[in-house]
């Protein structure tokens, strides 16, 4: 009987460590994109019709 709930707590544990883990990496994705927009923003001074490189 100890042993069962040893187990069952450790995959309960288990889990609580994947779930924690795939949140890290949703948030490092979503920062990530954001910085990838950031970086792929073009200047403040540069417009759309400018034949001119900013």
């Amino acid at each position: 009987m100890k042993r069962a709930m040893a187990r069952q707590a450790e995959a309960e544990r288990e889990k609580r460590a994947k779930i924690i883990a795939a949140e890290g990496e949703a948030i490092s994705a979503a920062a990530l994109g954001d910085a990838s927009d950031t970086t792929m923003a073009p200047p403040a001074g540069c417009s759309a019709g400018r034949i001119v490189r900013c």
